[in-house]
């Protein structure tokens, strides 16, 4: 998982993957609906999107980029 801040979007960023489960998860999408609520709580003014690989959004240099815990995958597969 990747994050970055695209200024020229105006929004936080986290990309997905595999592409797989980006696009065929239905808890995925469940999980990030929530987060992206609890997201627009705290922080009013500012968007956050969540997208896959094939996206343009993350430039080749991510501001932070996360180890999914091994078996974390399993509290989200389909």
């Amino acid at each position: 998982m990747l994050y970055a801040c695209n200024e020229f979007a105006e929004a936080h960023i986290v990309q997905l993957t595999p592409q797989k489960e980006y696009y065929t998860n239905e808890k995925l999408d469940t999980a990030w609906m929530n987060i992206a609520e609890d997201f627009m709580q705290q922080f009013p003014y500012e968007n956050i999107g969540f997208v896959s690989d094939d996206s343009n959004l993350i430039n080749s240099l991510p501001e932070m980029k996360f180890n999914v815990p091994e078996g974390f995958e399993n509290n989200i597969a389909a």
